[in-house]
């Protein structure tokens, strides 16, 4: 079953540029988010629905 399908892609370079560009994209952004600097800004937006502020034009 793996090689009928396998049969249709005709440019396994492209197919391991893509796989590269997701592998790194996809490390890159779990460093990203998981980066010591993010914890202050996590830990503010995960606060931000228990502060009470009026919403802008409301008094």
């Amino acid at each position: 079953m793996k090689q009928e399908g396998l049969k249709y892609f005709t440019h396994p370079e492209l197919m391991a540029i893509a796989f590269t560009l997701f592998m790194v994209t996809f490390v890159g952004i779990i460093f990203w988010t998981f980066r010591k600097s993010a914890k202050k800004e996590y830990e503010q937006v995960a606060q931000a629905p228990l502060q009470e502020e009026t919403l802008h034009g409301q008094n």
